[in-house]
C-alpha cells in the first residue's frame, strides 16, 4: 500500500516504514499511547541530531524510556502530551540556533512532568488540554474563560 508524505509529498510504501523490528515496535508503543502519542513524536524529535536521522532503535528506546518515566511518576496519557508540548514549546527557540545540541536525556522533560503533576486539579474529570506549541492563544472561547479562571 501505498502512502503519501503530509511534509514532502514523496510516495513511500507501508511496508518500507514497517521493515524495521524498531520501527514496529515504536508504532505500537505509539498507539498505545493514547493522546500522548503526537506529542510523544514531537519530544523524540529533540533528540535528533542536527545533521541525521533518528534511527528507530534509538528512537523506539527514547520512547520507551519516556513511557516508563511517566507511567512511574503514575501520570497519565494527558499529562504526558502536555509535559512533552511544554518541553518541546519551550526548546524549540533554542533549537533553531546553530548551536543546537540534541537532548541526551530525558531530565529536562522529569521536571517539567513533575511541574504538570503538581498542577493537576484535585477534582477527577477536569478539563486537561495538551496544547500545541504552534497555537498561540486558547482554542475556545470556553477554554478562554477557563484560563482566566485559573489565573486568579
Amino acid at each position: 500500500m501505498n502512502v503519501i508524505c503530509p511534509h514532502c509529498n514523496s510516495r513511500l510504501t507501508l511496508a518500507a516504514l514497517t521493515e524495521d523490528a524498531a520501527a514496529r515496535k515504536l508504532f505500537g508503543l505509539l498507539a498505545g499511547c493514547g493522546t500522548a502519542g503526537s506529542a510523544l513524536i514531537a519530544y523524540l524529535g529533540l533528540f535528533k541530531p542536527p545533521k541525521q536521522a533518528l534511527r528507530w532503535a534509538r528512537a523506539y528506546r527514547l520512547a520507551e524510556e519516556t513511557v516508563a518515566m511517566s507511567r512511574q511518576a503514575e501520570a497519565t496519557s494527558d499529562q504526558l502530551a502536555t509535559a512533552c508540548m511544554r518541553t518541546v514549546s519551550a526548546l524549540g527557540e533554542r533549537r533553531k540556533g546553530s548551536d543546537w545540541q540534541p537532548l541526551s536525556n530525558h531530565r529536562y522533560l522529569a521536571r517539567v512532568l513533575d511541574a504538570v503533576l503538581q498542577e493537576a486539579p484535585s477534582q477527577p474529570g477536569s478539563l486537561q488540554t495538551a496544547r500545541s506549541p504552534f497555537t498561540t492563544g486558547p482554542r475556545s472561547k470556553r477554554l478562554a474563560a477557563l484560563e482566566v479562571l485559573d489565573e486568579d
